[in-house]
């Protein structure tokens, strides 16, 4: 007994050997090249099941991981890798209660071996974890907290179906595979969270189309009703409510289609198509389509082009039009009938620079941090009662920072809002 005592001693006393130091290298190494390929964080800790028994001895290795419902913590076991049968401690266990040894553990960062795992049984007989473990044949134990950005968020088991197995020089290198089964664990909650959200999308993408099918024909329906002989001998109260009916199937046909549009241009990452495009031709263009928007609430819409150092410049056309339409179509609705709108283009040798100025009702300085975001509705209204999603301007910022480039508004209360953007431009012939 006393031989086997000064082995453990000197054991706990070795340093790693330049091999073990340069294999656990190697380990750490293939975990973060497997990491950087995308692999699966579940397929990433059977590698370490598979490397790390070079380094430490064990029968089984066990995941926790700490969760908050409240005020209340428990620890699920998230992942288990055996050698030997398991019947009790499986990645279905959860500790309603975390012990008190393992917030300690975990609070004061330091890993524990417990190698005659019967006698703390004893000791502690109300620790139904202990008595589930030596079920499973488990006899020692080392355990090391999990961390991330200095947060504890559960710890990693190493257990043997032998007593006595531990060593200190085991707890030194079990912290250094924590901090990379720390890093795989926020890996795949990365993982999971990004494929809940595409799943999402891809539902709500689903509802969409289903709702838009059946209010296009409402819409349609309400919308020819006003030319049939029927509606026009219905009397004042009946067509308000058909009128009632045609607004609301309008805006909410509107709705779904920004609605629509932002969750595509969140799931899918349209490349910036550059072409050659006559800039002086392109705003003329833009300008028409100003005019058209303006002229029912009889808008004058001025258009200022400032010194453009070349002709022709290379940009995606398509989203840069999508932008101006969103962004003079809100003017239009802010603005009071019989406004003024300025629709400005300057550039630089790498950028175009766009400003759509209208003398409208402005925004509170306090509110304009909603501006860009989805459902950003302001306390203003629109000067007419047109319809207004919340989305259009959200729409507006992911389309420029699509194209690379930024958006600003300066807005005050009863003198108009300036909403001004620049996208990167290329040198004809465009290299797309």
């Amino acid at each position: 007994m006393q031989s086997t005592q000064a082995e453990s001693e000197r054991a706990e006393k070795r340093p790693m050997t330049k091999t073990d130091q340069n294999t656990f290298l190697k380990t750490i190494l293939e975990i973060n090249s497997q990491i950087l390929k995308g692999v699966d964080y579940k397929t990433i800790l059977e590698f370490v099941f598979s490397a790390v028994s070079e380094q430490i001895p064990f029968d089984r290795i066990g995941v926790a991981l700490l969760e908050r419902e409240g005020e209340n913590r428990k620890m699920r076991m998230t992942w288990v890798k055996s050698k030997v049968p398991i019947h009790y401690l499986n990645s279905a266990y959860t500790i309603d209660i975390v012990s008190k040894r393992l917030l300690e553990i975990m609070e004061m960062n330091q890993p524990r071996i417990n190698n005659i795992i019967a006698q703390s049984a004893i000791d502690n007989p109300e620790s139904q974890t202990s008595k589930l473990i030596l079920q499973d044949g488990i006899k020692s134990n080392l355990t090391c907290p999990l961390r991330f950005e200095n947060e504890p968020i559960g710890v990693v088991f190493f257990s043997s179906c032998q007593e006595n197995t531990y060593l200190e020089s085991h707890s030194r290198v079990a912290v250094q595979i924590a901090d990379a089964i720390s890093l795989i664990i926020n890996y795949g909650q990365l993982q999971e969270l990004t494929a809940l959200a595409k799943k999402d999308r891809r539902n709500l993408r689903m509802t969409l189309h289903d709702l838009k099918s059946p209010l296009s024909i409402l819409h349609g329906f309400a919308a020819i009703s006003v030319d049939e002989d029927w509606y026009k001998n219905l009397d004042a109260k009946a067509q308000k409510v058909f009128q009632i009916f045609f607004r609301n199937t309008k805006y909410m046909t509107a709705l779904l289609n920004d609605l629509n549009e932002i969750n595509l241009l969140k799931s899918v990452k349209e490349n910036v198509k550059f072409e050659a495009v006559d800039v002086n031709e392109f705003c003329q263009d833009m300008f028409k389509v100003g005019q058209a928007i303006a002229a029912p609430k009889k808008i004058q819409l001025n258009l200022v082009i400032t010194s453009l150092p070349t002709d022709i410049a290379c940009f995606d056309r398509h989203k840069v039009s999508r932008i101006l339409d969103n962004l003079l179509s809100n003017a239009v609705k802010f603005s009071i009938r019989g406004g003024v709108i300025d629709f400005i283009v300057s550039s630089e040798p790498t950028s175009l620079h766009f400003t759509i100025r209208d003398q409208g009702l402005g925004i509170p300085q306090s509110e304009l941090p909603k501006l860009f975001k989805e459902f950003g509705k302001t306390s203003v209204l629109p000067t007419e009662g047109e319809s207004s999603s919340g989305q259009g301007l959200a729409i507006v910022k992911r389309i420029v920072q699509q194209c690379g480039g930024e958006i600003h508004v300066q807005s005050e209360p009863g003198k108009g809002s300036s909403f001004s953007f620049f996208i990167p431009i290329k040198n004809s012939p465009c290299d797309s």
